[in-house]
């Protein structure tokens, strides 16, 4: 079992501009997926020549599709506040997401925004994402809370790619 401090520290160290690299991550993922999920939904749905049983089953085949749509604006919403985005902008855009076009062009652009701030801390990022051990094998302990570069055995203080202060008990860290 952990404690709080060995817990915070550990989310800690996928924290790289104020924003939780991590956490980031698996939201994208999750939004991604559901909007693969709705994408797919409708297609079936809405498809020329797709039968419907009874009005009862396509009342509830709408209902399911969407559920899913409110799922996928709050998960952008969920990608906004993992981005850091202003409240105002947030409140804006959540408004703005219940268009259906516009939700589609909020999505790709927070997904865009989203996905340059994950390769900016080095992670490569595919078509849906990128997994959250890939997240923890890079820019885990021994990464430079800036750059991510790989810090093993130094015991300079600072690191060698971007000259940013390891803190102290880090650098001991490594040493032993």
């Amino acid at each position: 079992m952990h404690t709080i401090g060995e817990i915070s520290r550990m989310e800690a160290q996928f924290v790289r501009d104020g924003v939780d690299l991590r956490l980031l991550a698996r939201r994208q993922r999750m939004v991604l997926w559901l909007f693969l999920g709705s994408a797919v939904g409708e297609l079936l749905l809405f498809a020329p020549g797709a039968s419907r049983l009874t009005a009862q089953g396509a009342v509830v085949e709408v209902m399911i599709m969407l559920s899913v749509r409110v799922a996928v604006i709050a998960g952008t919403v969920l990608v906004l506040r993992a981005l850091r985005t202003n409240v105002m902008l947030l409140i804006a855009l959540t408004v703005l997401m219940i268009l259906p076009l516009v939700n589609l062009l909020v999505l790709l652009a927070e997904n865009g925004r989203a996905t340059k701030t994950l390769r900016k801390a080095g992670l490569r990022v595919g078509l849906m994402g990128v997994k959250d051990e890939e997240v923890v094998r890079l820019l885990g302990a021994n990464r430079c809370r800036k750059c991510s570069y790989d810090l093993t055995g130094n015991l300079t203080g600072v690191c060698p790619e971007c000259g940013v202060p390891i803190a102290a008990p880090m650098a001991r860290g490594l040493a032993g």
